[in-house]
């Protein structure tokens, strides 16, 4: 049976994220993520199966971390146009962090398969988000709005013109 340390995981997961936004993908050596960790190279693969499935696992967390973002954006938005122009600034925020790992040709090829599957999954979790929102303002809303509304705000990142249509277009509507 595998030695858990206490606290290694998390360790790991820090460390491996601090080095993978200084060095990038290509350069993370989990050699290096487990000497800064105070553990064996080995012991990593207690938690992890691979260094991709380690980079998933910190991106998770960010997802999941933004997902609650706009959870709490819900509560406050006095607008259905207003919580969706937040649910893209938070998004935006975690895409703005991660851009620069994706865009590197090795991850990029890495994650080409998945990509439609990934894509169809943020959709659908940022679309619950807006049902959730739209709900809590008093409006109605069919399913296909949500999902129109998340792709939007999926399609709006980084690029603030598009962003700003889609303002305007909420603000005629909400």
């Amino acid at each position: 049976m595998p030695k858990i340390i206490e606290g290694a995981r998390e360790k790991i997961l820090m460390n491996a994220k601090r080095r993978l936004f200084e060095k990038g993908y290509l350069h993370l050596a989990l050699r290096e993520v487990a000497k800064e960790s105070g553990i064996a190279t080995g012991t990593i693969y207690n938690y992890f199966a691979n260094k991709d499935e380690l980079i998933a696992t910190i991106m998770l967390e960010d997802w999941m971390e933004t997902l609650d973002k706009m959870d709490r954006a819900i509560e406050v938005a006095p607008n259905v146009a207003d919580g969706v122009m937040e649910f893209c600034r938070i998004v935006e925020e975690y895409y703005s962090i991660y851009t620069p790992i994706w865009g590197q040709p090795s991850v990029a090829a890495a994650a080409a398969s998945e990509m439609k599957g990934r894509h169809n999954q943020l959709c659908r979790q940022i679309a619950d988000r807006v049902e959730g929102l739209v709900a809590r303002k008093g409006h109605a809303a069919p399913e296909k709005y949500s999902l129109l509304i998340a792709e939007m705000i999926l399609a709006v990142l980084g690029k603030d013109e598009v962003r700003a249509q889609l303002r305007e277009a909420l603000y005629t509507r909400y």
